[in-house]
């Protein structure tokens, strides 16, 4: 009996420590795909006193033969800076920005890498990583800095860097913080109502530059499900403003743009 207790405590304890562990998750970009995992807490000079083997595709190869010569990290000089962006609900907020160039005998596999962390202060000197963008050559170049941003009655963490295509791509986050940490912002309930006020067959982009923080509203232009090319069949417009409660979106005022040709 009494092993049975321990183990239902045990279960307890894991199922109050499970929704706190899942907040604190680390999303981002790099040549190589998407990040999505749950960081590790570490010293913050664990990425500030030797940033290169922070690199996370790989892309510096050391160790590498290239043309007969081995590369190391002596084949790459770095700028590093590390900026306090403030602090939200008592967590103190750093971003890790670096640059990477490479030498001559590096030069033709490796142009230059730049790196955008943000880092948050969850005790002494220990820090977990929420977001991570590497980027190699010219892709969201130039990254813009994250940034404290004051929503009215909420105050909130954002990043974006738009990529250097045509598609209207980028890499985002937004956070809203409490006492338990950062919990990512849910726009979901302000593009379901969005949805509502366009066809049934039409389809448009979440996230990237549909939002405008400074307005507090959302932007969307629709297109059919089986348009042709990215600005082909278009199916309207819908400006929504949104108020934020917690890490809660809520839809406001919405106002439809028809497609006068449709």
């Amino acid at each position: 009996m009494k092993c049975v207790r321990r183990l239902l405590c045990c279960l307890l304890l894991l199922s109050l420590s499970l929704p706190v562990c899942a907040q604190w998750r680390r999303i981002g970009v790099t040549g190589k795909g998407s990040i999505d995992d749950i960081p590790a807490p570490h010293p913050l000079s664990y990425w500030t006193d030797d940033p290169i083997h922070r690199d996370e595709p790989n892309d510096f190869c050391l160790g590498c033969q290239l043309d007969g010569h081995t590369v190391t990290e002596k084949d790459y000089t770095s700028e590093c800076k590390v900026t306090d962006l403030g602090t939200l609900a008592s967590y103190p907020i750093k971003q890790l920005s670096c640059h990477f160039t490479g030498s001559s005998a590096v030069s033709s596999t490796f142009s230059t890498e730049d790196y955008k962390f943000i880092l948050v202060g969850v005790r002494g000197d220990q820090y977990r990583e929420i977001y991570h963008l590497q980027v190699w050559g010219n892709t969201f170049m130039p990254l813009k800095p994250a940034r404290i941003v004051d929503m009215g009655t909420e105050s909130i963490l954002a990043t974006y860097d738009p990529d250097s295509g045509n598609g209207g791509g980028c890499s985002d986050g937004y956070w809203w913080f409490d006492a338990a940490g950062p919990h990512p912002i849910d726009f979901d309930p302000v593009y379901h109502a969005i949805q509502t006020r366009l066809p049934t067959d039409a389809t448009f982009q979440t996230g990237c530059w549909t939002i405008d923080l400074e307005h507090r509203r959302i932007h969307i232009w629709a297109q059919s499900f089986n348009a042709q090319c990215r600005i082909c069949d278009g199916r309207g417009e819908v400006t929504a403003t949104f108020s934020l409660h917690g890490a809660q979106a809520e839809a406001g005022i919405l106002e439809p743009t028809p497609n006068e040709n449709q």
